[in-house]
């Protein structure tokens, strides 16, 4: 079964995903989480499914401090880790063996073109694992036609 959580930027999506998860505390996978500093946004962490890790994602270009040492990707207005990227999709891929169920946030761009999690969902899909996906309502067709998820139930906020 695949589902996907959509809607327009800010609306929610994350924030249903992650009260999902915490219900059921069954699969693994990533959850974004907004990064302010005082009162404005500066770039997103993500929160590892089950251990509950916290990684920077992604940050402003003139707040990467904690992105150092690493490759930075640029979409849109941020500059994201390849090096986060790679070492989540790592552990995902070790515990796709032991979760029936994947919850990933914000599918989005990077994904469409093989970056991002690309590669992890379509080793969810090969394994037969439930998908739980986040995905701007924007990008919503390209995604569903990019990994062929036929089938879907959406849920719009």
């Amino acid at each position: 079964m695949i589902t996907i959580i959509t809607g327009k930027k800010n609306s929610g999506k994350s924030t249903y995903l992650k009260q999902w998860y915490l219900e059921e505390k069954n699969g693994c996978g990533i959850i974004s989480e907004k990064i302010f500093l005082a009162d404005s946004h500066i770039g997103y962490n993500i929160l590892l499914l089950p251990d509950e890790i916290k990684l920077p994602l992604c940050r402003l270009p003139q707040y990467t401090e904690d992105l150092s040492g690493a490759e930075l990707i640029q979409q849109g207005r941020y500059l994201f880790s390849s090096e986060v990227f790679k070492s989540v999709s790592d552990m995902l891929k070790e515990k796709l063996s032991a979760h029936s169920v994947l919850w990933l946030d914000e599918v989005g761009y990077l994904e469409l073109f093989g970056y991002g999690y690309a590669d992890i969902i379509d080793d969810a899909q090969k394994k037969q694992i439930e998908l739980r996906l986040s995905v701007r309502e924007t990008l919503l067709d390209k995604i569903l036609h990019k990994f062929r998820l036929n089938d879907c139930r959406i849920i719009t906020l």
